[in-house]
């Protein structure tokens, strides 16, 4: 993508599955579609506006992709009109979080939000307690027992593609059996792309919207898909739809 960027070439419509560092304007007609957890963050964020929270905490690990997970949440977050959400360092060490328990004791929080990985949110949901905790869809990687027992009622966005397989666009897709769901991904990606990239066979379309493998679809003025997956959540060690008893 960078190299795009920089050569100034005359591209013909192109499906890119990456993308540029926030703020680089994309090449000439090139589009964007991914499986990005920047994407995942804006939409919890929207999603918890829409559920009426207030008081929002973040709970960030110091990596680079956690730490852009907490940020596009909190750019989306304050964009819908919420206020800065208080910051938390996650160190997983027993005494530190012992004290980010107590600190969240302090303020009635609505929400927070997990921005770290998978085993991380598993270490970090017992001392946040009953907030409402959402996260990534890296904590649906196949997690043991007693590390979904941790997590429960926990929310994260997922693709439909795993989220509820029999309902999905391409219901008579060949479903492959990956080791893990990082690869469904994947192959479910490469069959939106595909049909996105039919939709541009006869030319640029002024309009794109469709139901995917990976979520709903639609094409912003930005020339980046806006995806919106399922809201999924674990429970009595199972991931079932969110809401769902």
């Amino acid at each position: 993508m960078k190299t795009l960027a920089a050569a100034g070439a005359d591209l013909p419509p192109t499906i890119a599955l990456n993308q540029l560092d926030e703020g680089t304007p994309l090449p000439h007609n090139v589009y964007i579609l991914t499986l990005t957890i920047d994407g995942e963050a804006r939409q919890l964020a929207r999603l918890a506006r829409e559920a009426g929270a207030v008081n929002v905490a973040v709970i960030a690990s110091d990596t680079p992709r956690q730490q852009r997970f907490a940020s596009a949440f909190n750019a989306e977050w304050i964009l819908a009109g919420g206020g800065p959400p208080a910051m938390f360092r996650f160190d997983p060490s027993p005494d530190v979080l012992r004290l980010l328990k107590r600190e969240l004791g302090k303020t009635p929080y609505d929400m927070a939000l997990l921005a770290v990985d998978a085993a991380d949110a598993a270490r970090a949901k017992p001392y946040v307690g009953s907030i409402p905790s959402y996260t990534s869809s890296e904590v649906n990687e196949r997690q043991s027992t007693d590390a979904m027992r941790d997590l429960d009622n926990v929310r994260f966005v997922e693709i439909p593609w795993l989220a509820d397989p029999g309902s999905v666009a391409l219901p008579d897709q060949k479903r492959p059996d990956y080791p893990n769901p990082a690869l469904e991904r994947l192959y479910a990606l490469g069959m939106d792309a595909f049909r996105v990239a039919h939709a541009f066979a006869d030319g640029t379309p002024l309009k794109l919207e469709l139901d995917g493998a990976t979520g709903h679809l639609s094409l912003d003025a930005s020339r980046q898909f806006v995806r919106e997956g399922r809201l999924m959540q674990f429970r009595g060690s199972r991931v079932v739809p969110a809401g769902a008893r």
